[in-house]
This record gives structure tokens, C-alpha cells and sequence, in this order.
């Protein structure tokens, strides 16, 4: 064991969570259809760009759900849930593709970099509108609202404020269970940001066997 056990492990359970996280089954089931349908293998470049265009597609779907779960005010476990994976799941994708390593090399282009800088961003603001929604419609009640004024706006500002450790205005934990949401938000950001320091350090862009 050249590499020790604590490595091992925490490979495995990265291969573990990457088994789980959906876009990578919606990235190989859009490669798959288009190999079908071109009727032979897929080179690289085409195998990146159906990959590419379903991660898109699964961008906007979940921007969707968490937008209209807004907009329609639905407050139940089972969109909580859902909510919950997505925030996950962004985390994880993120850190996979840009720090672990994945069947591609990060690829050094002009139009790559500036879609991964637009990436960084979609990922971010996403996980911000997704703490807005657990917010407003189910911690509410472990959460002083200034004024007692719930509405999105107050949870978005509540979310983006959390995330940057800006002043509350107002705001404030009247639970445990609220104090460990603000800090899970804190985390997020702090691994987001610590992905992309990360990735400005010049290295070895080994793939993942």
C-alpha cells in the first residue's frame, strides 16, 4: 500500500459519490444516444461536446426546478430533499472536474477557460438561490426576519449575505438547526473559492484512471 489507506479510502468514496451524482449518467447517456445515432464510435472531441451540451441541458433543468419550486411556494420534505442533492451534487461536480480529475484534461483554450469561469459562476449563484429557497419556505421559523417580513427577496439577500459573511441586517439563527444551515452555506463558499485558488496554481492536469 504505496499509498497508505486514508488515499484509498477517499478515492473510493469519491468513485462512490460520482456513481450517484446524475449529471454524470445524463453526460453518458447523451454520449451513448449520439453514438447511436451517428452509427459508430464518437471521437474525443465529440464524445466532449455531447458531454458538454447535456451538462448544459441539466444546468437549466435544475435552475428550473429551484425557480419554480420559488415562484409556486412549494414547501414540502420531498422538494427540501431534492434541494438538498442539488446542493450536493453541485459541490461535488465542481470539485470532481476541477480539482480531482476526470476522463478529460482540463483543456487550456480560450473558450474552455471561459466556460468554466461561466460555469464557476452558474455553480455559485445556484448554490446561493437553493439556500434562499430552504430559507424562506422550510427553516423560516428557526430564522428572526427583519421586521418579520418573509419574502424571496429578504432570502436571497439573507443567502448572498451568509455566503459572503456580510452583516445580517437584521437576520439572525433562533435555532441550532438554523446556526448549522448558515454554516453549511459558509463551507459551500469556501470550498467553491478554494476550488478556484486551486486551480490557478500551475500543475499537473493528470487524467483520473
Amino acid at each position: 500500500m504505496k499509498n497508505g489507506f486514508i488515499y484509498p479510502l477517499t478515492r473510493t468514496l469519491i468513485l462512490s459519490l460520482k456513481a450517484i451524482n446524475l449529471v454524470e449518467h445524463v453526460k453518458d447517456l447523451a454520449a451513448w444516444l449520439c453514438s447511436k445515432v451517428k452509427r459508430r464510435n464518437l471521437s474525443v472531441d465529440e464524445t466532449k461536446t455531447a458531454k458538454n451540451i447535456a451538462i448544459d441541458c441539466f444546468l437549466v433543468a435544475k435552475w428550473m426546478i429551484v425557480v419554480v419550486a420559488i415562484w409556486c411556494g412549494w414547501n414540502n420534505l420531498w422538494v427540501e430533499l431534492l434541494v438538498w442533492y442539488l446542493i450536493a451534487s453541485n459541490l461535488f461536480t465542481y470539485f470532481y472536474h476541477h480539482v480531482w480529475g476526470n476522463g478529460f484534461a482540463l483543456s487550456d483554450d480560450i473558450d474552455s477557460q471561459r466556460r468554466r469561469y461561466v460555469n464557476f459562476l452558474l455553480s455559485l449563484a445556484f448554490y446561493i438561490v437553493c439556500y434562499a429557497y430552504l430559507y424562506q419556505f422550510r427553516y423560516a421559523a428557526d430564522i428572526a426576519w427583519p421586521d418579520g417580513l418573509l419574502d424571496t427577496t429578504n432570502a436571497i439577500y439573507l443567502s448572498i449575505a451568509n455566503a459572503f459573511t456580510l452583516t445580517y441586517g437584521g437576520f439572525s439563527p433562533l435555532s441550532q438547526t438554523a446556526r448549522v444551515l448558515f454554516a453549511s452555506e459558509l463551507i459551500n463558499t469556501f470550498f467553491f473559492f478554494t476550488i478556484i485558488i486551486v486551480n490557478s496554481i500551475p500543475g499537473d492536469r493528470s487524467q483520473e484512471k
